[in-house]
């Protein structure tokens, strides 16, 4: 016997199931945000900035771009903030080692947003970016081979994890 659905229930079966399946996309250890639709790990071991992000492609990642105010909140807070890090500086995939000058993310998304700390980028070499709170976050550029955290975002179906074997959403 087939059970009537209205149009209401048959959108909220599909977007319960949407969600689901973005759930199931997201890595062990990930944490998903619903105002990105994207899955981020918070990596608490301090690395320089080349190092970091050789972490996160070692699960299957980039250092995170920030590419909306609300992203920027978002990181803040439902990835750092909960956790209890106090760390007021955190890399992100924001660099200008190709040319300097020349702002890019690591996974090439364009830089359309921006929030530089007034006087930044400065004619410094200094060319990775960073997430830095005095008050609030904003933008800065430090020298790549200072040590901190970092946030990784992955936004594929499968990664590889660093004992090499291969991961997908449907088997982690």
């Amino acid at each position: 016997m087939f059970q009537h659905y209205d149009r209401f229930s048959l959108q909220l079966i599909l977007i319960v199931g949407a969600i689901c399946e973005v759930f199931s996309a997201c890595p062990a250890g990930f944490v998903f945000l619903s105002s990105t639709g994207k899955c981020y790990f918070m990596n608490t071991k301090t690395l320089n900035w080349f190092d970091a992000e050789r972490y996160c492609n070692t699960i299957g990642s980039h250092l995170t771009t920030v590419l909306s105010s609300s992203e920027e909140v978002s990181i803040y807070d439902y990835i750092l903030s909960p956790r209890g890090y106090s760390y007021n500086q955190v890399w992100v995939g924001l660099n200008d080692i190709s040319n300097v000058g020349t702002w890019i993310w690591i996974d090439s998304s364009p830089v359309s947003y921006i929030n530089w700390a007034a006087g930044q980028p400065n004619n410094e070499v200094q060319n990775c970016g960073a997430l830095y709170k005095v008050i609030t976050f904003a933008w800065y550029h430090m020298p790549c081979s200072e040590l901190k955290i970092s946030v990784c975002k992955y936004t594929g179906s499968s990664f590889v994890a660093s004992e090499g074997k291969m991961y997908n959403r449907h088997f982690h």
